[in-house]
């Protein structure tokens, strides 16, 4: 089974076109519970000159502690990926729709753990897209992620993401997600999620996803800046 491994870009719109300030820390754990259970680490990390260095980590961890399986397969149990994100200036003499909008591309270097014990790299390529926005409910913004990766032995994968959402409290964020992965088949997955800032603590996050894979998962997360 292919999982969305943008379990980490459910991590909202901190994924997305907007640059990391210098030496700036962002952190996020997040857990999927149900049938088959997935966790994951997402961060950033600022480089300057509007760079951000990225790590996106994740696997169903009862199959990574558990015996390998004898029979071939093409299940993804994990996966670790490295990436640049560059912004992408909008043209001068764009359009004045344009404007709100900010763009990125990022580059990566990935690595994915199989069911039948193979290890596969992969290379990728990615692009985000991105806009605050008012809203009734507050300040709100969107987020748009299309990234491909290549594999010498394994299938190409497609990932893409889409996000929404708006800040009714300060303390309170609510957002929409919708993500969908192909390799060898389609999967997908869509929920809200609730964040709620505890302070220097950091943030809560909340959500409950119907996939295609697992049915109804509960998401449980916790991210921080710092």
């Amino acid at each position: 089974m292919l999982a969305v491994l943008f379990c980490l870009l459910a991590t909202a719109a901190h994924a997305g076109p907007w640059p990391r300030e210098a030496g700036q820390v962002y952190l996020h754990v997040g857990h999927y519970a149900g049938d088959d259970p997935y966790t994951g680490i997402y961060a950033e990390y600022g480089l300057g000159r509007r760079l951000t260095f990225g790590l996106d980590l994740g696997g169903h961890l009862s199959r990574l502690s558990g015996p390998v399986p004898t029979a071939r397969s093409d299940g993804v149990t994990g996966r670790a990926r490295a990436f640049l994100r560059v912004p992408v200036p909008i043209p001068r003499a764009a359009p004045d729709w344009t404007a709100p909008w900010l763009a990125a591309v990022e580059l990566s270097l990935g690595r994915d753990m199989l069911d039948d014990g193979r290890e596969v790299n992969r290379l990728g390529l990615g692009a985000s897209l991105g806009r605050g926005f008012e809203s009734r409910l507050g300040d709100g913004w969107m987020v748009f992620d299309l990234r491909t990766s290549l594999a010498q032995d394994a299938a190409t994968r497609t990932n893409l993401g889409a996000v929404v959402g708006v800040k009714p409290h300060r303390r309170l964020s609510l957002e929409l997600g919708a993500f969908v992965e192909h390799a060898t088949d389609t999967s997908w997955q869509v929920g809200p999620v609730v964040q709620l800032n505890t302070g220097a603590l950091g943030e809560l996050r909340l959500g409950l996803f119907q996939s295609s894979d697992d049915g109804t998962m509960l998401f449980t997360g916790f991210s921080r800046s710092f």
